[in-house]
């Protein structure tokens, strides 16, 4: 947190983002090794300069990375994140979905921006949206369907366990993936006996069964709080599509901040009814707690 703070005030001395003051360069160092998104500005980190924006990135990846990995690379075991499966997974989808975002923008005539404004703004709303800090540069809101979908999708993803993002989380992920490779396996191969590894260790059963459990009683609630966001604001003359009931169940839920629509990066959550947003503080919270407890 104090390299995020004091690397961002470094640039305004060095006149490469002039209103990046103490104060500023605080309150979003806090915000974004915390993967917490508030920002004291209401352009989120959109009001500073391109060079405090990459500054950002790093920090967000970070808070993002399983804090036990840090710890190992700090005592001087600088391969630990490499030998990592999750970490891998995590630089990948990184990556993967970034060149896919930059692509889909460049190839976007209705996005009007320099190229390395496209490949900047969608570098830190992917690593934004996936680790669930819920800063902003831009308005996304005006993004192709495609754009906007990818980063809806990454709602559902979530940083590194063991770290300080929300949402279903990669290792989650990954085991839910093999799992599924393993029953296609002994759906063919009934007397196999294959168990789920994680690097080169196996993954007992019943944590496998809890992983499933997990996952499906998000998904659940996800599409529950979909439907009730949905019918409460056609009862109260709110018009909503489809999808802006989705992000909006995705971004409260999961706690990522954001949504699309009215609630997008740069609007609010102030036109939903109070019953709604009841329904909404109940499941941020549900989600912040992992919904176990």
């Amino acid at each position: 947190t104090l390299a995020c703070a004091g690397t961002l005030y470094a640039l305004s001395h060095l006149g490469v983002a002039p209103n990046m003051t103490p104060y500023n360069a605080l309150a979003h160092a806090l915000t974004a090794v915390a993967t917490a998104g508030f920002s004291p500005d209401p352009g989120s980190v959109g009001a500073f300069s391109r060079a405090a924006q990459w500054t950002i990135i790093p920090f967000m990846f970070i808070g993002a990375t399983n804090f036990i990995l840090i710890y190992h690379f700090v005592r001087g075991d600088w391969l630990r994140p490499v030998r990592n499966e999750e970490f891998r997974y995590y630089v990948g989808v990184v990556i993967g979905t970034t060149v896919l975002l930059a692509l889909l923008l460049l190839v976007d005539p209705e996005t009007s921006l320099p190229i390395e404004a496209k490949i900047r703004h969608a570098t830190f709303q992917v690593v934004s949206i996936l680790t669930t800090t819920g800063f902003a540069t831009i308005d996304f809101n005006g993004w192709s369907a495609a754009s906007k979908h990818v980063l809806f999708l990454l709602m559902f993803l979530g940083g590194m366990a063991g770290s300080t993002t929300c949402s279903i989380k990669l290792l989650r992920w990954i085991i839910v993936i093999k799992g599924f490779r393993r029953d296609l396996f002994t759906a063919v191969h009934p007397s196999a006996i294959r168990p789920i590894r994680l690097g080169d260790r196996v993954v007992e059963e019943e944590t496998v069964r809890d992983v499933y459990a997990y996952t499906l009683v998000s998904l659940v609630i996800f599409f529950g709080l979909t439907a009730f966001i949905a019918v409460d604001g056609a009862r109260t003359g709110l018009e909503l599509t489809e999808f802006e009931a989705m992000s909006a169940a995705a971004a409260t839920f999961f706690n990522i901040g954001p949504a699309f629509g009215i609630a997008g990066p740069f609007g609010s959550y102030h036109p939903f009814s109070d019953l709604t947003k009841l329904a909404m503080i109940a499941l941020m919270w549900v989600g912040r707690i992992e919904i176990i407890p």
